[in-house]
């Protein structure tokens, strides 16, 4: 009997080395976009107000960047259900156009968002892109791309309504 036992430990081991060996430099992508009717200007000033993430961004408890929104800088992201407290670090920030950061994620995976708007006739086209690298993407491409497209239309969503309460609130008049 022990020796059943030991026999499965180690195909198992051996198992998880394999797919390790085998994932390490997979990739999953997933880009979604909408267009908003917001001026580029409008839009960044909401995704530029990284401690305000909570207040519309999906699945966000709290959002903080230090020192400031600028390439290298700490973002300390708590997300529901994740008990995680790993930094991501901004990647790229392009005034009124860009944010990426990136993030180590499981089993050494990383996983990498990126925020990009482009102007349109005075609207703006907003797209949102998640790319996991590592053993974590193998996962993801097997059992979480309807989750992660579900979740890419959520925030989307909650982007556009926070534009139009932003739109709607009257501005504060200087005394």
């Amino acid at each position: 009997m022990l020796r059943k036992v030991l026999l499965c430990v180690v195909a198992l081991l051996l198992a998880f080395a394999v797919m390790m060996a085998t994932t390490g430099q997979a990739e999953f992508f997933l880009e979604d976009d909408l267009v908003l009717a917001s001026s580029p200007a409008e839009v960044w000033e909401v995704l530029s107000a990284v401690e305000d993430w909570p207040r519309w961004w999906p699945g966000f408890e709290s959002a903080k960047v230090t020192p400031a929104l600028q390439m290298g800088a700490r973002l300390d992201l708590v997300l529901k259900g994740d008990p995680s407290k790993r930094p991501a670090t901004v990647e790229t920030v392009v005034n009124g156009r860009k944010i990426s950061w990136v993030r180590d994620g499981i089993l050494g995976s990383t996983t990498h968002t990126s925020l990009c708007l482009d102007e349109q006739g005075g609207e703006t086209l907003f797209v949102i892109q998640s790319r996991i690298r590592g053993p974590q993407a193998f996962l993801a491409r097997l059992t979480a791309r309807n989750q992660f497209a579900d979740y890419h239309q959520a925030l989307l969503r909650s982007l556009q309504l926070q534009l139009a309460e932003d739109a709607a609130s009257p501005l504060p008049q200087d005394s």
